[in-house]
């Protein structure tokens, strides 16, 4: 497993910072204890919908990196690239806690 994990990641958490009107404004920055990792990358699925008249298309993919407690759904992984991974799950790949499985949908640089 560790010769597929080619890829350089950023892990990114989101924090709200108050608008002044009520509101929030969401950015994104690396998490603070080793947030550059090498992982494993593949396209798992990809589909089409319908959104706002227009067809918008989705990927994705099966990420693994080093076991690690601090990589939760809503997070993001930013590769080297400039893709951005949208963390949907992730769960312990083993019962030895060696590697973490992530589930992720893809949006392009840009």
């Amino acid at each position: 497993m560790i010769g597929k994990m080619k890829y350089r990641v950023t892990i990114e958490e989101a924090v709200l910072t108050p608008d002044g009107a009520g509101g929030f404004t969401e950015t994104w920055q690396a998490i603070a204890t080793a947030p550059t990792v090498y992982a494993s990358i593949v396209p798992a699925s990809a589909g089409a919908m319908m959104k706002f008249g227009g067809v918008e298309t989705e990927v994705t993919h099966d990420i693994v990196l080093r076991y690690r407690t601090d990589v939760t759904a809503g997070m993001r992984l930013v590769d080297e690239n400039g893709v951005i991974y949208l963390v949907t799950a992730s769960v312990p790949q083993d019962g030895a806690h060696f590697f973490l499985a992530i589930s992720a949908s893809a949006r392009p640089a840009g």
